[in-house]
């Protein structure tokens, strides 16, 4: 072949990032980071209203279990009400902590890997195998 190399002829996979900019864009770092922060905020105080309204659960239960109101009171059924409304709430408060929480992370991390990301990636397809090429 007189020394040149063998040209492709289409294939081989080769994936260029030509178009995209050589920087990244500071206000997407930013936002994914704030928001990052804030989910992750809300989940902890989320996760500490819980624990209050699990504290004010067991508060409740104790009045109930200690002997001092009848089971058949109007008082017992208005404090067995606010116990399981107190417990319902922990629940929900702990539920959503956690919702918040794998978001924030998620968050974060896709922040983070768009920083990491190679700005300009190069796929070749060869014989035995591929060549890639990273630039960041």
């Amino acid at each position: 072949m007189n020394g040149e190399r063998p040209r492709s002829r289409g294939r081989g996979l080769h994936r260029s990032d030509a178009g995209r900019d050589d920087h990244r864009h500071p206000w997407t770092i930013g936002t994914g980071a704030a928001a990052s922060a804030a989910l992750l905020g809300a989940g902890v105080g989320l996760h500490l209203a819980g624990d209050a309204a699990e504290s004010e659960t067991a508060a409740k239960v104790s009045r109930l279990s200690d002997g001092s109101m009848l089971p058949s009171s109007a008082q017992f059924r208005k404090t067995y009400d606010e116990a399981h409304a107190a417990n319902t709430r922990a629940s929900l408060f702990h539920g959503f902590g956690s919702a918040a929480l794998v978001a924030g992370a998620a968050v974060g991390a896709a922040t983070v890997v768009y920083v990491v990301w190679p700005r300009k990636a190069e796929i070749r397809t060869r014989g035995a195998g591929a060549e890639v090429k990273l630039v960041w």
